[in-house]
């Protein structure tokens, strides 16, 4: 991925949900946005920063 272009992960395992965004940031890419979108799916938005 480029600089600027935005990644949508779909989950579907609870853990995730806190897991994933966590691990964006340390690698310090930008977590948009985190929202439960089914009852056992979340979204993960994500900018690629470097």
């Amino acid at each position: 991925m480029e600089p600027g272009q935005i990644l949508k992960v779909i989950l579907d395992y609870k853990p995730s949900v806190e897991n994933v965004p966590k691990s964006m940031r340390e690698e310090g890419q930008e977590v948009l946005e985190v929202k439960q979108v089914g009852e056992n799916l979340w979204e993960v938005i994500v900018r690629k920063v470097k």
